[in-house]
């Protein structure tokens, strides 16, 4: 794994970050050129975060229209962040054992200068609540999969889902508005995802590798034998980064879920037995090897290999 295993406190990075402020001079450091500095922060390749571009070992982005250069970083249960302001002479240092740190570095960016001025804090934004309706909300439905019928229907401001003699608020899933999870033992393995046609409507839902469509539209064709057969199934690994994939087959496509997410991504064959995970168009990639009686022992994703676990 790439990580640096740094054992720091915030007053150390106080401390380097004084030294960025003062353009790579510090008492303990060597004198840099101004020139020298820029080319140290300054930016040159898109990053993924929209907005956002690398320096050397820097994201740099613009805050409320200021320049401000960042690095971050963490470990399961732990995050931490160094965010500097160069042309303020500002940055904020953060070790959280949490979630959370993008807000809370924004607002500790805002607060401090309005400080100095004697201007009104800015005010905190609280989270939605997770039960709230996406926009626009879905129509009230019955959608069946297989055997099994389940019955969408808005109540109090929420999502219910109703089958048979269950009936369980649905809580949305943070930043995806047609994504639920389910808070109940038959549902809860898998996230619920509500399918839109291009008016808007919603057409079907999926549930892990079942579908459900809306009562009313032409079924889906019966399944037959698939070779996406000897893939399907969870696979664990030791490694914290990469705990536990989910492999399924929906519709006649193969998908991978993280159940520490719930990220759901596309597996598209691709030459030597390789598969791009999601946009092939990215470096993520997965194979399958180790067949025993038809069937994939091993998953290897990125580098890191998972071994096939129980499947219920």
């Amino acid at each position: 794994m790439a990580d640096g295993s740094i054992v720091s406190t915030v007053a150390d990075l106080c401390a380097y970050a004084r030294v960025v402020l003062g353009g790579g001079r510090g008492p303990r450091a060597r004198s840099s050129s101004p020139m020298r500095f820029e080319r140290w922060i300054g930016p040159y390749a898109d990053a993924e975060e929209r907005g956002t571009r690398y320096g050397y070992g820097w994201n740099v982005v613009e805050l409320d229209g200021r320049r401000t250069i960042r690095h971050d970083g963490g470990t399961l249960g732990f995050n931490t962040l160094l965010a500097i302001r160069p042309d303020d002479d500002l940055a904020v240092a953060i070790c959280l054992n949490g979630y959370g740190m993008r807000d809370a570095a924004a607002y500790a960016l805002s607060v401090v200068p309005r400080r100095s001025r004697r201007d009104r804090f800015p005010t905190l934004r609280s989270p939605s609540h997770l039960s709230w309706l996406p926009t626009p909300p879905p129509s009230p439905g019955r959608f069946v999969g297989g055997d099994r019928t389940i019955e969408l229907e808005a109540a109090e401001g929420g999502l219910v889902l109703r089958s048979g003699p269950l009936g369980v608020r649905l809580e949305r899933w943070p930043d995806e508005v047609d994504t639920f999870a389910v808070p109940h033992p038959a549902f809860e393995r898998h996230l619920l995802r509500l399918a839109r046609d291009p008016a808007g409507a919603v057409r079907g839902v999926s549930h892990g590798p079942r579908w459900y469509g809306r009562e009313g539209d032409p079924p889906d064709a019966e399944p037959s034998a698939s070779a996406w057969d000897a893939f399907a199934g969870l696979y664990r690994s030791d490694a914290p980064w990469v705990k536990a994939i989910r492999v399924y087959e929906r519709r006649g496509r193969l998908l991978a879920t993280w159940p520490s997410d719930g990220d759901e991504s596309e597996l598209t064959p691709l030459p030597e037995g390789w598969l791009a995970v999601g946009d092939p168009a990215l470096p993520r990639r997965a194979r399958f090897l180790d067949m025993v009686d038809g069937r994939a022992q091993t998953m290897e994703y990125n580098g890191a290999v998972l071994t096939r676990s129980f499947d219920g």
